[in-house]
């Protein structure tokens, strides 16, 4: 008979293999992987993941911006808005033959069978004033008189309303029928905004502060006066005038020895603030001195005159700012010297009530001074343009489109104004 013989396992116990005491724990129950050891590998696995995200992103997102660049501009320049027509509609006597608008006005073309007058123009519902802007009716100042059987232009201009893309605008218009009654009609109309400003002068905006304006373009009488003040011209001397030649040109007055212009005084010429401007180019060079542009005096007195100093080489507007002795003077000299043989706009201000004066040169301050004395000289004398009360020393050059206002135009007005003048030829 075979005797069994057990065999044991190689595993199947520490002690039979000989093994130390303190691994016999752990031989029958084995430790675990660390639980760190895990959480590493997921770490590894999400970042992964999220590096391939992110080079998603940055392979696309790429295109996406540039597909939203592209969407955007063409919104911008209108492809999903395109224009409308214009559209302007005025009842009878009246035909809207054109409709304009700019960034800063809106200009009607109206044919009229009636006497009639503009009372007002609306711009998005609100008065032309209300975006101190100016009614004007072919150019005529402050009158706003249609011409029968003829075409003419009525805007709103210098509005310090900037407009997107459509502007819409409402006419007031009063009429005389032909029996006499006065009825008031309104048109309306709605246009696109094109590019550009409109370039109404100064002079013929009607402003209600302008004591006189001074332009050459109306040949008759060598001038045109626009003044609601009742200022007169007195007399001029050897007036030379380069006549209008075409659209967009101006007639100028020449200054030269012998050459001005003597305006008579009116009370309106005298007040506590005051304001000069024009459109001045210089001749050749003389021999230094004060050469007289705009001048309030008489043989005795002196209240204000804007200059040219040929010593200096800059403009210099000097006001008399007491009333009597010892007088004080306020010198106002531009802060750079002015070429020769071009053309500079011009607007000199002063405050008597506080003191201050400021001279701008083509939209741009450039000077300041102040009297000893607040206050500004107000005698019963006139004004020469060209020369002074002693007609022996005469500005040399050129000179157009000269105001006189008895408010102080602000440096914003100056800006407007010198962007939509142009320079005469």
């Amino acid at each position: 008979m075979k005797k069994r013989v057990k065999v044991r396992s190689k595993s199947s116990s520490a002690k039979s293999l000989n093994l130390p005491k303190h691994m016999h724990t752990h031989f029958h129950n084995p430790p675990k992987p660390h639980k760190g050891i895990l959480f590493g590998y997921k770490i590894k696995f999400f970042v992964k993941k999220a590096q391939t995200g992110m080079e998603y992103i940055l392979t696309y997102g790429w295109a996406v911006l540039i597909i939203l660049f592209a969407l955007s501009s063409l919104f911008y320049i209108g492809v999903f808005e395109p224009k409308t027509p214009n559209r302007c509609i005025i009842n009878a006597p009246f035909i809207c033959n054109d409709i304009k608008a700019y960034d800063d006005a809106v200009i009607y073309t109206i044919s009229s069978k009636n006497p009639a007058t503009v009372t007002d123009i609306l711009v998005n519902g609100q008065s032309c004033s209300s975006y101190n802007g100016y009614v004007v009716v072919n150019n005529q100042g402050d009158i706003r008189d249609l011409n029968q059987n003829s075409q003419n232009e009525v805007k709103c201009t210098q509005m310090n309303q900037k407009f997107y893309k459509k502007a819409s605008s409402e006419i007031v218009l009063n009429y005389q029928s032909d029996s006499g009654v006065i009825h008031s009609i309104s048109g309306s109309s709605s246009a696109n905004i094109e590019e550009g400003v409109d370039r109404t002068d100064y002079i013929d905006l009607g402003d209600p502060e302008m004591i006189f304006g001074l332009d050459f373009d109306d040949m008759n009488n060598g001038f045109k006066v626009t003044s609601i003040y009742g200022i007169s011209m007195l007399s001029h001397s050897n007036l030379q005038l380069v006549p209008k030649l075409g659209i967009g040109q101006s007639a100028k007055f020449i200054a030269a020895n012998g050459d001005y212009i003597e305006m008579g005084h009116s009370p309106n010429l005298n007040n506590d603030v005051l304001t000069v401007e024009f459109l001045v180019k210089l001749g050749d060079p003389y021999p230094p001195m004060e050469r007289p542009i705009f001048v309030k005096e008489d043989a005795t007195r002196f209240d204000y005159g804007f200059y040219y100093d040929e010593g200096t080489r800059k403009f210099l507007l000097k006001v008399r700012t007491t009333t009597t002795p010892p007088y004080c003077y306020a010198y106002i000299y531009s802060n750079n010297e002015v070429e020769f043989e071009r053309w500079y706009h011009v607007v000199g201000t002063f405050d008597g009530n506080n003191n201050i004066g400021y001279l701008y040169i083509d939209g741009e301050r450039a000077g300041d001074g102040a009297g000893c004395a607040p206050g500004i000289a107000k005698s019963a004398v006139g004004i020469f343009i060209g020369s002074d009360s002693r007609k022996n020393v005469f500005f040399q050059g050129t000179l157009d489109s000269i105001a006189l206002y008895k408010k102080i135009l602000s440096p914003d007005e100056v800006r407007e104004h010198y962007q939509h003048y142009t320079p005469p030829s």
